[in-house]
């Protein structure tokens, strides 16, 4: 056998259904244990921080609320840092909150993995692409699962909105819809997606159906003036937030790369407009499937870029986005070279691949997370705008 020849038997095994289904669930499970076991101490050093942090936070939410208490206060007795998901996720993180740790850790890793797993299965793409984006993101997933968030989480459902709605399935489309924005609000971002599709008022009705009765669902539990006063403290902690520093965003690079100092709300506008301006030019002469699912790509990018809150784990939606936009070009030396900038800085930069101190001292304060995402969004930008993408043949047809 030739060496091309196991190169391409190495492919076909990578990019196998069950391969990559048992690696996101075997990722999920060592994510874990390693949770569980806490291999990384020196993160929780102060405070009454437990060793899977972020879990806690969603556990005992989900107990604050049904006995009545803030939310959105610190907990000191029962973790570090803040609750910052609305009282709905609390509500359904009770399906695992009852749970030994150990087996709520491993249930919640798995609906992350499994869902942005199977939601990537889902797109109207052929399957070697699916499963392409899907090994792409998988590094990055674990970094997710690692810190016990619900990023991937939201990374499925946010494609899975897509999914459901290129089958007409709006019904469903509208609940995915509302339930990502229930864990976080920028999810309601995937509205602007609702422009390329028939049946618009009927989608503006079904989405505000299921925004009501997710929003209704804790008074099952909890009196139905507290919950109002939840949103109200909901609300402030939102409002306080906004107003602190921001973290691994465009904003944060734009200091760190050119030495500028921006109004962080004029930046997040200059991206909003620059956004709308490339779905309105997409919706009003090349509404197909390679360029919808370009959109897709740079609003899952978007979400992340311009939050002024993104961190390390958060970055699991801007490669899924990444993975769709790289997967479904014909290949050039450009596209080629920024996938791998963004591999390397972006899924590569937090690992042990890179010694402690560049991490620190060289990575962190360079924003270099944001930088594969940020050129890759703006290309894609400026091609959905003036240039020409060279799509792979995905039997796609104008709705």
């Amino acid at each position: 056998m030739s060496f091309s020849e196991k190169i391409v038997r190495i492919r076909t095994r990578l990019f196998d259904f069950k391969f990559l289904l048992v690696l996101f669930a075997v990722l999920a499970l060592f994510s874990s244990v390693q949770s569980y076991l806490n291999t990384r101490p020196e993160a929780y050093e102060t405070g009454n921080c437990t060793k899977y942090n972020n879990y806690q936070i969603f556990q005992h939410a989900h107990f604050h609320l049904i006995e009545g208490k803030n939310l959105y206060q610190h907990h000191p007795e029962d973790y570090c840092d803040l609750f910052k998901y609305s009282p709905t996720f609390a509500l359904a993180f009770g399906s695992l909150a009852y749970f030994p740790d150990w087996l709520g850790i491993t249930l919640w890793n798995l609906i992350n993995a499994l869902l942005l797993f199977w939601a990537i299965r889902r797109l109207p793409i052929p399957p070697e692409i699916s499963l392409s984006v899907a090994f792409f993101v998988a590094l990055e997933m674990t970094t997710n699962m690692q810190n016990e968030q619900s990023n991937a989480l939201m990374a499925g459902l946010m494609v899975l909105v897509f999914a459901l709605l290129e089958r007409k399935q709006f019904f469903w489309a509208m609940a995915a819809l509302a339930s990502v924005t229930y864990i976080k609000i920028f999810g309601f971002a995937l509205c602007a997606l609702l422009l390329f599709y028939p049946s618009k008022v009927k989608n503006v009705l079904y989405l505000s159906v299921w925004m009501g009765l997710l929003f209704i669902l804790p008074v099952l539990f909890t009196p139905f003036e507290n919950l109002l006063q939840q949103y109200v403290y909901w609300g402030e902690l939102l409002k306080m937030d906004h107003d602190s520093t921001y973290q691994l965003s465009f904003m944060h690079g734009i200091n760190a790369w050119f030495g500028l100092s921006l109004d962080r709300l004029m930046v997040a506008l200059g991206g909003l407009i620059l956004l709308l301006i490339s779905i309105l030019k997409v919706y009003i002469s090349k509404n197909d499937l390679p360029h919808r699912l370009m959109i897709l790509s740079s609003l899952l990018m978007w979400v992340i870029l311009f939050n002024h809150k993104a961190e390390s784990p958060t970055y699991i939606i801007a490669m899924v986005g990444v993975g769709i936009w790289y997967f479904l070009q014909e290949k050039n030396k450009w596209i080629f070279g920024l996938v791998i900038f963004a591999f390397i800085f972006t899924s590569l930069s937090p690992t042990d691949l890179f010694p402690k101190f560049i991490r620190i001292e060289i990575f962190r304060p360079l924003i270099v997370k944001a930088m594969g995402a940020t050129l890759i969004w703006f290309k894609l930008w400026y091609d959905l705008m003036f240039g020409q993408i060279t799509f792979r043949k995905l039997n796609s047809s104008p709705l």
